[in-house]
C-alpha cells in the first residue's frame, strides 16, 4: 500500500513538472489580406513585440489540427531574423506556405470553419509558449476571411489607440491663494507711512511749493534744504528744493513756485514806496511850517 501511494505521488509530481505554464496573451495578430483564398500568400503582423523568449513560431489551431503532432505554419525561428523591424513595435512575418499547402501536409483535405493563427514567443529548443498573439480566420470552401481584431487594417494597427486629450493647464491649475502678508497697493492721493512715523507723498509732483519759506527751506515733512554746490554752502539753484524719500539714498527734486517770491518782493517795494511818500510829505509839511 505504501509503495502504491509513493508511486502515485511520484507520477503526480512528474505530471506537474511536465505541464507547461500557460502562455501570456500578449495581444492580437492581424491577417494581411483580411480576405482571400487559401491558395494565396498570407502575412501576419503582431500588435506588439515579444518581451520574453528569443525565438518564435506561427502555429494553426482548429478542427483537424493536433497541437502536438501537427507542424507549424512557420517553424521555430530566431526573433533576430525579424530585425530591423519592417513596422517598428510589431513583428511582421510571411507564412512560408499557403493555407491549402499547410492543411494538406497535416492531413486536412477540406478545412472548414474557424481557425486560429498563433504567433508564439519561445525560448530556443523549448516547446513552451511564453507569450502569444492570436488572430482568427473563418474558412468556407476555398475562401477565408479574418475575424474580429484580425481583420484590422495595417494603417489602423500602426496608428495605435487614440491618445487622450491633454488637459488645459490654464483651466486645471488651481487659483493661487491670497497672500495675507502682502501689502495692499495705496490708493491715489494716499500717503505712505514710514518707519520714522512721517508720511511720504505718493509722488514728487504732489509736493506743495507753498510749504517753503522765503529762505528756500522746506517746512513739510520729508523735506530738507538743498545740498550746497560750493564751499560757501550756497545752493546752485535757490529756487529748487529736494524732497527726501524715506528710503535711504533716494531724493527727489522739485521746483518752487516763482509766484511766492514775486509776492514777497512786491510787498517790500510797496512798503518802501509808502515810506518814501510819507517822507516826502513830511518834508513838504515841515518846509511850509518854517516859512510861516
Amino acid at each position: 500500500m505504501k509503495g502504491i501511494l509513493t508511486a502515485g505521488a511520484a507520477g503526480l509530481l512528474m505530471c506537474a513538472v511536465a505541464a507547461p505554464a500557460a502562455a501570456a496573451d500578449a495581444g492580437s495578430l492581424i491577417v494581411i489580406p483580411a480576405r482571400g483564398t487559401i491558395d494565396q500568400p498570407i502575412d501576419v503582423v503582431t500588435s506588439g513585440l515579444c518581451t520574453q523568449g528569443v525565438t518564435f513560431v506561427v502555429a494553426v489551431r482548429g478542427e483537424g489540427i493536433d497541437p502536438v503532432t501537427s507542424g507549424n505554419a512557420v517553424g521555430n525561428t530566431p526573433l533576430t531574423t525579424l530585425e530591423p523591424a519592417i513596422y517598428p513595435g510589431h513583428h511582421a512575418v510571411p507564412l512560408s506556405r499557403t493555407l491549402r499547402e499547410y492543411f494538406v501536409s497535416n492531413g486536412v483535405g477540406a478545412p472548414q470553419g474557424e481557425y486560429d493563427l498563433v504567433f508564439a514567443c519561445r525560448n530556443r529548443l523549448d516547446l513552451a509558449d511564453l507569450q502569444t498573439f492570436t488572430g482568427s480566420i473563418r474558412i468556407k470552401g476555398d475562401s477565408y476571411a479574418a475575424v474580429g481584431d484580425a481583420a484590422m487594417s495595417l494603417e489602423d494597427l500602426l496608428a495605435g489607440p487614440a491618445a487622450p486629450a491633454s488637459p488645459d493647464p490654464a483651466s486645471s491649475a488651481p487659483a493661487p491663494a491670497a497672500d495675507s502678508s502682502a501689502t495692499p497697493a495705496p490708493e491715489a492721493g494716499a500717503t505712505e507711512q514710514t518707519d520714522e512715523g512721517a508720511t511720504t507723498p505718493e509722488s514728487s509732483d504732489s509736493v506743495d511749493a507753498d510749504s517753503t519759506d522765503s529762505a528756500g527751506e522746506g517746512t513739510g515733512d520729508g523735506l530738507e534744504p538743498a545740498t550746497p554746490a560750493d564751499p560757501a554752502g550756497q545752493a546752485s539753484d535757490p529756487g529748487s528744493i529736494v524732497a527726501t524719500d524715506p528710503s535711504p539714498g533716494v531724493t527727489t527734486a522739485a521746483s518752487s513756485s516763482p509766484v511766492s517770491q514775486d509776492s514777497s518782493w512786491r510787498i517790500v517795494l510797496g512798503a518802501v514806496g509808502i515810506l518814501l511818500l510819507l517822507g516826502a510829505g513830511y518834508a513838504w509839511w515841515k518846509s511850509r511850517k518854517a516859512a510861516q
